[in-house]
């Protein structure tokens, strides 16, 4: 009799013991996961070689030049890619009527620095663009956007500075405003070539090439 109760003692102390076991298996908390082990997991940050345009339809402009983080915005109010904190005016080169052009890309349009200028009051006529006569010769042709849509300008060939009575100006490539200048001052007369925005329309967005 007592060696049966001593059995059945032992037997329940092993049953106590293998629970308590079991309970320290389930309840036990795992080991808090620390910053760097997360950081090390974690492979979405990748280097970017490449940044490309691309049109609204996804069709690629062209590779990015420079202009990333230059601050535009006051050129006639042209609307950036990006953030006010992070404004972005990619520079892209095209390839136009066997010409290589240097282009500045907004979110909505394409722009270029020059404005287009006119003898006529209503931006009518024959365009030109101001020659400085002090500055270097540029590597790339003088260029500029303005209407109809987003049409480019380049020099005629051949055609040299002259005196123009200027009397208007188209601003940010679509605003005729009047102006009057000293007769002295020189300017090219420009062609144009095609509207850009026929061949990739706005809007314009980014995209990394890894």
């Amino acid at each position: 009799m007592r060696k049966g109760l001593q059995e059945v003692r032992r037997i329940l102390v092993l049953c106590v013991l293998a629970l308590l076991a079991l309970g320290g298996i389930l309840f036990a908390r795992p080991p808090q996961e620390t910053f760097a082990s997360r950081f090390a997991r974690q492979r979405q940050v990748r280097p970017v070689r490449e940044v490309t345009v691309v049109d609204s339809r996804g069709k690629v402009v062209g590779a990015t030049l420079g202009g990333l983080g230059l601050n535009l915005a006051d050129e006639g109010g042209i609307s950036d890619i990006g953030t006010p904190e992070n404004k972005v005016n990619p520079i892209i080169l095209l390839h136009v009527e066997g010409q290589l052009l240097a282009v500045n890309v907004a979110r909505d349009r394409f722009y270029a620095a020059n404005f287009l200028y006119f003898d006529s009051e209503d931006c009518t006529g024959s365009p030109w663009v101001h020659f400085d006569a002090g500055s270097r010769l540029p590597l790339l042709p003088r260029i500029a956007i303005a209407l109809p849509g987003q049409t480019v300008y380049v020099e005629v060939d051949g055609a040299g500075p002259q005196p123009i009575p200027i009397q208007s100006r188209m601003r940010d490539g679509r605003d005729c405003e009047n102006v009057t200048f000293p007769i002295q001052n020189q300017y090219v007369r420009m062609q144009p070539l095609v509207d850009l925005s026929t061949v990739f329309p706005p809007p314009f967005s980014l995209r990394a090439v890894p």
